[in-house]
């Protein structure tokens, strides 16, 4: 499947992105400014059939921590290393070199200070323990 395509919708051409800040699969649709009226009338058109609906941007932002998706600035920065952020999966540390590796490797003899985690919470009333 094509993680991006150009497509057209209700007359303007669309830049369709497979991302997902919710947890669930999706496309983000960009387009130009003077697109946005009748792409968002074409949109709302085709969805109203599918129950369709308008939410904000901090319900979105809910699922997102919810899936423990953690956005740069809001959850952290450049002062925060992968180690930190607990996205170590996402380093290969077999690659030979790469800027801020030997940065990370002193981390890691050092001990990492702190560490985001998400937080589950589970009912008290739970099998699980």
């Amino acid at each position: 499947m094509a993680l991006a395509r150009s497509i057209d919708i209700g007359g303007a051409r669309v830049l369709a992105l497979r991302v997902s800040n919710a947890g669930e699969l999706g496309w983000e649709l960009h387009a130009g400014n003077e697109d946005m009226p009748r792409l968002y009338e074409a949109a709302m058109e085709a969805g109203s059939a599918h129950g369709l609906r308008r939410f904000g941007l901090y319900a979105l932002d809910s699922l997102r921590i919810d899936k423990c998706y953690r956005g740069w600035k809001s959850d952290f920065d450049s002062t925060i290393s992968p180690w930190e952020a607990s996205l170590d999966r996402f380093v290969d540390m077999d690659k030979p070199q790469f800027i801020g590796r030997d940065a990370l490797v002193a981390q890691r003899v050092r001990g990492i200070a702190r560490r985001l985690v998400p937080l589950v919470l589970q009912d008290p009333g739970s099998a699980m323990h």
